[in-house]
């Protein structure tokens, strides 16, 4: 008998590959997600970071926080094209292509159907541009210059999936980005790119709360309670910890995450269904 088992003498592939030199652009990084990821992978010396967001100013005191001159910060708009074009240029100047872009960036403003404004139109224009169309542009100028092995990461929302009201912009942006990360993963994927998006559940973010709160109001209930009612139907009736999501972004973006790609991720306590 033939054994087949690939061996590799004294280490792994996870040791052979984990201190090699990488650089991770994190969009989105002043706040929630993207800034927990940013001080996860912040701490890694081999790890050089960009950072954007339309927050500049946050971004600028996270990088004094990070400490380090391996940290990058660049301003970025995904509702606008000069914006998208400025933060690609402000990447490649400083730290070259991105091994890993992680796009965690989001709006979650209101599209009622009800509304049927001109103002409400331009929301609902807005919400699908910063949620969709940006993250798209951005990838697709940045795809063209990251190496083989590397990695795009998108962020989804499996609410999406059911359709959200008052929130119907958020729902189809969400909802077409996971049709952009299946088709842009069979594109890339013969020149050895990856392509996933994660979908995170209630998160103990800012945006977070502040989602628990506009329910808490809405229904008269406090917001404790609300809490509780909104994480009731997830298998470990809690929310998600921003932690806990950069750290499967960090799995997914390294050597473990190597066969992983044109996948939906959940990170949600078990709280979306299929």
């Amino acid at each position: 008998m033939v054994d087949s088992t690939l061996r590799m003498p004294g280490e792994s592939l996870v040791q052979a590959t984990e201190g090699l030199e990488r650089h991770v652009m994190i969009v989105g990084a002043s706040r929630g997600i993207g800034e927990a990821l940013a001080r996860l992978l912040g701490g890694e010396p081999k790890t050089r970071l960009t950072l954007a967001s339309r927050s500049y100013n946050r971004l600028t005191g996270l990088r004094m926080d990070i400490g380090n001159e391996r940290v990058h910060a660049t301003r970025c708009d995904l509702g606008n094209d000069e914006s998208i074009d400025d933060c690609v240029a402000s990447t490649l100047d400083h730290f070259g292509a991105p091994d890993a872009l992680v796009i965690t960036s989001g709006s979650h403003r209101m599209t009622q159907l009800s509304d049927t404004s001109v103002k409400g139109q331009d929301r609902f224009m807005a919400v699908l541009r910063i949620n969709m169309l940006g993250p798209y542009f951005l990838a697709q100028q940045l795809a063209a210059h990251m190496s083989p092995r590397s990695s795009i990461v998108f962020f989804g929302n499996g609410k999406a999936r059911q359709g959200m009201p008052g929130r119907h912009a958020h729902a189809a942006a969400k909802n077409g980005l996971v049709a952009i990360t299946r088709g842009m993963a069979r594109e890339l994927g013969k020149d050895g790119k990856r392509v996933n998006i994660i979908e995170p559940g209630l998160t103990d973010t800012d945006l977070g709360r502040s989602l628990v709160g506009q329910r808490a109001n809405a229904s008269g209930v406090a917001v404790d309670e609300t809490t509780r009612r909104m994480v009731r139907p997830q298998m470990l009736r809690r929310m998600v910890k921003p932690q806990e999501v950069a750290e499967y972004v960090r799995f997914v973006i390294g050597p473990g995450g190597a066969a992983i790609t044109g996948q939906v991720l959940d990170v949600s306590c078990g709280g979306f269904t299929r």
